[in-house]
């Protein structure tokens, strides 16, 4: 009975084991052969105690094997520095080899102090910049190349095309700021203003500029102009017989004063009754809209060849309402 009992088992495991597929076995094999975690963080403590000292402490300290890598012994880490907390980096790290896997995007040398380094500059470039703006609003927050700039007063239009081009003027101060392209969004008194700004430049030898006025889908002004909308959205739908692409429109904002825009509507065809089958766009609603009136300017109902891709939509679409609706 034991040994039908073992058998019966191994035979359940052999089955769990088929379920997971190749992947799954190969990555629970090298997990039994691989470095135990508890281990590797004490080496990597005592390596990171000789490189940098005791100013700089773990925060995270995870495997980092998968079918990529295929390396059981390499852990993802995330350091922090312990006299300036936002003073923060990740590395990737062999246990085996005690060593560094590869340098991280935009950086030339792959030390724990050019790491270190790195971070800290960046840090510096952050706050360099803060006291630049914060003169013009309260606080700045950062999440990668994503902006926010808080204030406690009104804002108006004009205020906001001016703080993005001194924004970007401040930036291009400061090369190790990788990103190419920054996403400027403007927050008053906790609620998101519709204006958003794309800072770009065209490479490293460049400065940035504002080459891009959006509206920001997270702002209370875009919920009640959806709902505005609402009714001419689905009065076209419906005498046409057409099925909405998306729920949520695309806005073209006039590129040169914000004034008005367009709010877009994609209508593609239904598909028939019980197939599954790849749907033509065939018609898109244009309603130009007054930003300072709140109010409807014009609808148009644009259709013709049945469009297999969106930027050809949108190419015919443009040559009739115009360029400086992007």
């Amino acid at each position: 009975m034991v040994v039908i009992k073992y058998i019966l088992v191994a035979i359940v495991l052999l089955i769990a084991l088929g379920l997971l597929g190749g992947c799954g076995l190969l990555f629970i094999v090298h997990g039994w052969t691989g470095m135990p975690r508890k281990k590797a963080r004490k080496k990597f403590t005592e390596y990171l105690a000789r490189e940098l000292g005791n100013d700089i402490r773990v925060l995270a300290f995870y495997r980092f094997y998968n079918t990529g890598n295929m390396n059981p012994n390499m852990f993802s880490i995330e350091l922090q520095d312990v006299n300036r907390e936002k003073v923060h980096f990740a590395v990737y790290w062999d246990a085996k080899k005690e060593q560094l896997d590869r340098p991280m995007y935009g950086e030339e040398r792959n030390t724990l102090k050019s790491k270190y380094l790195f971070a800290l500059e960046r840090y510096q470039a952050y706050e360099a910049i803060r006291m630049e703006i914060v003169p013009l609003a309260d606080n700045i927050t950062w999440s990668m190349q994503y902006v926010t700039l808080h204030f406690t007063t009104p804002l108006t239009l004009e205020m906001m095309k001016s703080i993005s081009a001194q924004f970007a003027a401040s930036i291009s101060k400061y090369p190790v700021l990788s990103f190419y392209t920054y996403h400027l969004h403007f927050n008053s008194n906790g609620d998101t203003n519709w204006l958003r700004t794309e800072i770009y430049k065209e490479g490293d030898d460049f400065p940035f500029k504002v080459v891009h006025y959006g509206f920001d889908t997270k702002s209370r002004q875009f919920n009640q102009l959806s709902k505005q909308l609402m009714e001419s959205r689905d009065r076209y739908n419906n005498l046409r017989g057409t099925e909405l692409y998306s729920e949520n429109p695309v806005i073209l904002v006039n590129q040169e004063d914000c004034m008005d825009l367009y709010v877009t509507y994609i209508f593609q065809e239904q598909a028939a009754a019980g197939k599954v089958q790849l749907k033509d766009f065939v018609g898109v609603l244009a309603i130009h809209f007054d930003m300072n009136k709140s109010e409807i300017l014009s609808e148009k109902y644009i259709q013709g060849h049945r469009w297999k891709y969106l930027p050809d939509l949108y190419k015919d679409l443009q040559e009739q309402i115009g360029s400086k609706y992007q």
